[in-house]
């Protein structure tokens, strides 16, 4: 069984899909796949007589200390993928090597936060969305 560790994950994010030589400072990285189910009834019966798969929907958020300048290979800051609503592919590699990779494709930003406490340093956070996730 292999496990990985942090210091020696990596993530990336270009127009298509990122390498791991595209990788940028980040300092937490969540990707998230969910699926709704839904519960087919009939009338008299209290119980779910069968479950249908539903909707899928691919979420992630990253932070890294604010630097203001271009993210990775994408030749735009966090801040103007939020705004322009650019299509990207976000990657992670866990290893820090070409595999294992594990891709967010066709992903947009949907919030950009900047955030800063008293006595820490600022960062910058993105949610976005996907629209497919692969492992290879």
């Amino acid at each position: 069984m292999t496990t990985y560790h942090g210091v020696q994950a990596k993530v990336g994010a270009k127009a298509t899909t990122p390498a791991f030589t595209d990788a940028d400072d980040v300092i937490n990285f969540n990707l998230e796949q969910s699926r709704e189910l839904i519960e087919r009834y009939i009338l008299g019966s209290e119980d779910p007589q069968e479950l249908k798969a539903g909707k899928i929907a691919i979420n992630g958020s990253f932070s890294k200390h604010f630097d203001g300048t271009n993210f990775s290979a994408m030749a735009l800051t966090l801040k103007d993928l939020c705004d322009a609503g650019t299509v990207c592919f976000f990657a992670l590699f866990p290893e820090g090597d070409a595999l294992p990779k594990i891709d967010c494709e066709n992903a947009k930003v949907s919030r950009w936060r900047v955030e800063v406490g008293l006595d820490g340093l600022v960062t910058e956070t993105v949610d976005f969305r996907g629209l497919a996730v692969t492992i290879t």
